[in-house]
């Protein structure tokens, strides 16, 4: 979880869920993602295996990127990013929220029953509001089931990324990203 959904965890309208995300969460400290990317820039001398990547993509990333027509759109589409120098990609996925477009804003909503909701906004009415989460899973909530929205200023994609892949991976990933398999 980031630390936008620990947050909204513990300030969650259900005391149970509120207590237990306090007891678990509270002592968390955010990491300095810039400062990650600077201990990470050395993952750019590995050399990169694109097979290996393209297989950590479909693991981390395709459920909610496209590459190359594959993948599910829910952030943006990597194919063009080939073009973007090594540098940069490994900058975007270790700091996410670096340079992120408005459409790409996560919305937190919590419902009148307790539920919580989290995605980028897909479509709205007068009536309702669509979330759209990874694997392109759309959510469509009834404003009158509305207890809370809030916008946050992270990202949808998942702080700390780095932390389930090896550096050799991360390598990897940005060689398939650079020139696909």
């Amino acid at each position: 979880l980031n630390s936008q959904q620990r947050n909204q965890l513990m300030r969650h309208r259900n005391e149970a869920i509120r207590k237990r995300a306090v007891a678990l969460f509270e002592n968390l400290k955010p990491t300095d993602r810039m400062a990650v990317y600077e201990e990470y820039k050395s993952v750019l001398s590995l050399k990169g295996n694109a097979r290996n990547g393209k297989r950590v993509f479909n693991q981390s990333c395709i459920s909610c990127h496209v590459f190359s027509g594959e993948g599910h759109a829910v952030g943006p589409d990597l194919t063009g990013i080939r073009s973007q120098p090594a540098e940069v990609i490994l900058l975007h996925i270790l700091v996410p929220e670096f340079e992120m477009m408005p459409i790409y804003t996560q919305y937190n909503v919590e419902t009148r029953d307790g539920e919580s909701f989290s995605g980028i906004l897909a479509g709205e009415t007068s009536t309702s509001i669509t979330l759209k989460q990874a694997l392109g899973i759309e959510q469509t909530i009834p404003r009158s089931n509305i207890a809370s929205i809030t916008s946050g200023s992270l990202s949808l994609m998942p702080q700390e990324l780095e932390k389930t892949m090896s550096r050799q991976d991360l390598a990897d990933l940005i060689a398939f990203l650079k020139g696909g398999e």
